[in-house]
């Protein structure tokens, strides 16, 4: 499985295999590793993940810039009205343990 990693800063990660899954891959603690350590460059941190459909996933640091943030947020919103299969247009805050709805 491939998944673009965007190197930073901010660095940020795009699932899109349209394979039906890429949504639900966050519930896969490997693939939560993998995401954590890419974007944050620490085995023990926290991102936010989009998951406006079943088969797209966004997912970016905590600390990313507010404007981008917006753009980002503003988008999984759109997504999560036009495209098929939407599923939330509310952000996910995930660490290797949990996955919480992010405010």
């Amino acid at each position: 499985m491939q998944m673009a990693f965007i190197p930073g800063p901010p660095s940020f990660a795009i699932l899109q295999t349209c394979d039906g899954y890429d949504a639900a891959r966050i519930l896969l603690p490997e693939i939560r590793k993998v995401l954590i350590e890419k974007i944050t460059g620490s085995d023990r941190g926290t991102v936010l993940v989009g998951i406006p459909n079943r088969d797209f996933l966004i997912a970016w640091p905590e600390t990313m810039p507010a404007d981008l943030e917006k753009s980002i947020r503003a988008q999984v919103v759109a997504d999560a009205k036009n495209q098929h299969h939407p599923l939330s247009s509310q952000p996910m805050r995930i660490t290797l343990e949990t996955i919480t709805p992010a405010n």
